[in-house]
């Protein structure tokens, strides 16, 4: 089906589809579908090609799969995998299209204004970056349950305060459910004290792309800010800007569209937005 025939159709539509973020992989995962439909591995592989070392291999052995640079890229071509098996059965075309953080870029991928090559080149380099900017195992995460948000906020704040660390609420999933993120001692403590307090606590350094949250140097930002805003731009620009590996694949899908998706693309390398 056409860019415009999927247009068409979404139009007629209320759906929409919403990418994941990282934290959703899994070793082994689409290896029964593989069996099914040829379309996976030939993504896998297409993806493979563009950032130089095999996905499909790391995703079913699970060698790399805990760290960010290789999280990154597989998850999103595992996205582009399904997207392209949904689209291949016939299935509706949404008329919405959008992710959770690094579902940002399957998103985009999927809306046919960036291309899966450049894609996984670009996230590869995202994660590569979250993890130098604090090195592995420094950080955590952690799931706190059962507390109210002010709860959360003032256990972090106390255990910071007693100098074992930095920690604070990084995202507030649902009414008694908030993540927190910061220096590995500083989130178990505040571990210990929501068990005392009568909740619960998982956690999901493992899983998440801020397993290096923690207190980055504002030079280190700076730093990595700009070599991704660098990568960005030869993309959103179509030029290779000193950096000949980019393809320049971002494009607009409507004209009426066109300055919205730049400048919302572009706004996530004029910070550490990630």
């Amino acid at each position: 089906m056409s860019a415009k025939q999927l247009d068409q159709v979404a139009q007629a539509t209320k759906t929409a589809f919403v990418f994941p973020g990282q934290g959703s992989q899994k070793v082994g995962m689409l290896a029964e579908l593989a069996e099914q439909f040829a379309s996976v591995e030939a993504t896998f592989a297409e993806a493979s090609k563009a950032v130089g070392f095999d996905l499909w291999h790391i995703a079913q052995s699970g060698e790399g799969l805990d760290q960010t640079e290789f999280t990154q890229p597989v998850l999103l071509t595992a996205s582009i995998a399904l997207w392209r098996v949904w689209l291949e059965l016939g299935g509706v075309a949404p008329k919405y299209l959008a992710g959770h953080s690094l579902g940002e870029y399957s998103a985009l991928v999927a809306a046919g204004s960036l291309s899966l090559g450049d894609a996984v080149k670009l996230v590869n380099l995202r994660g590569k970056l979250m993890q130098s900017a604090v090195p592995q195992g420094k950080g955590a995460m952690a799931a706190i349950l059962g507390l109210d948000d002010a709860q959360v906020v003032a256990l972090c704040q106390q255990v910071s305060s007693q100098a074992e660390g930095s920690v604070e609420a990084a995202n507030y999933n649902a009414q008694g459910q908030v993540v927190i993120a910061g220096e590995k001692a500083a989130v178990e403590a505040v571990m210990a004290l929501a068990k005392e307090n009568s909740g619960k606590a998982d956690n999901c350094s493992q899983k998440s792309h801020k397993e290096g949250a923690g207190k980055a140097s504002s030079e280190d930002i700076r730093s990595h800010t700009t070599e991704f805003r660098r990568a960005g731009e030869s993309i959103c620009e179509g030029r290779a800007a000193g950096n000949s590996e980019w393809s320049g694949s971002y494009q607009r899908r409507t004209s009426d569209l066109s300055s919205v998706i730049r400048s919302t693309f572009l706004s996530e390398f004029a910070g550490w937005i990630f």
